[in-house]
């Protein structure tokens, strides 16, 4: 009686276990591509970039060598920039003081960096 009380709590659990870890990882993949297309993340790395620099959105689509790839590379960069930009907006109310002074000193130096 004992083995068998035992037996089915043992197989309860490791169904429960299985079950579970299969939602998991079914909830943890994503839904389209764009984690897996080199195109996208290399735009969201190089949009990213940018952004942070305080550049102009620059599509550099001509490394690419298919029309899907590029529309791919320009999403993830908007992506990118889009995102990095919200993220500075964000901080920038809690630092305003050290933002501005960024701003100014960078508008005034040479453009020869």
């Amino acid at each position: 009686m004992k083995r068998s009380l035992i037996g089915i709590i043992l197989i309860a659990t490791l169904a429960s276990a299985t079950v579970g870890s299969y939602v998991a990882s079914r909830s943890l993949r994503p839904k389209n591509d764009e984690a897996s297309d080199g195109a996208f993340r290399d735009g969201m790395y190089l949009g990213t970039l940018d952004a942070r620099r305080r550049e102009l959105p620059h599509f550099a689509v001509a490394r690419w060598s298919t029309e899907r790839d590029r529309q791919s590379f320009v999403r993830g960069y908007k992506q990118g920039y889009r995102e990095t930009l919200a993220a500075f907006d964000r901080s920038k109310e809690s630092q305003s003081p050290y933002f501005s002074g960024v701003t100014r000193n960078r508008s005034e130096t040479p453009s020869g960096r």
